[in-house]
């Protein structure tokens, strides 16, 4: 569909607990047609700091990408979660959290210092729920 569509543009999501496919999914999809940057779905328990991601985050900055972090929730894969009953105490926590404790990690971790190029996006766990 991409590349049989120019108006449509996407950022693929990476198999993230699997660092070795994440990097030859990069470089596999890295310059074809439509494909704009890749994403991490952000429940996933890897470290984004492990040294196993640093080629592939090196690629990224690279090839002028954006790496995204989609924020979303574990609802029956996160302990602390499975104590909310409604879906929207789930959401609300979980989209935050997960893209919390993964930017967080990044920033005590120097990723910004190690690849200074390499655009960075943290998605569906802002601000949303905060109003003027």
């Amino acid at each position: 569909m991409l590349t049989a569509e120019p108006r449509i543009r996407s950022t693929l999501y990476l198999p993230l607990n699997d660092p070795e496919a994440s990097y030859k999914m990069v470089k596999d999809f890295v310059g074809r047609k439509g494909v704009v940057g890749f994403t991490i779905v952000s429940p996933h328990y890897k470290a984004i700091y492990d040294n196993a991601y640093m080629k592939t985050y090196a690629c990224f900055e690279e090839a002028n990408m954006p790496l995204v972090f989609h924020g979303a929730y574990a609802w029956g894969g996160d302990q602390s979660l499975s104590l909310c009953n409604k879906f929207i105490s789930v959401h609300a926590l979980g989209f935050t959290w997960f893209n919390i404790l993964h930017c967080t990690n990044w920033l005590c971790n120097a990723c910004p210092e190690r690849f200074p190029k390499l655009k960075v996006c943290w998605v569906e766990s802002g601000l949303a729920w905060c109003r003027s």
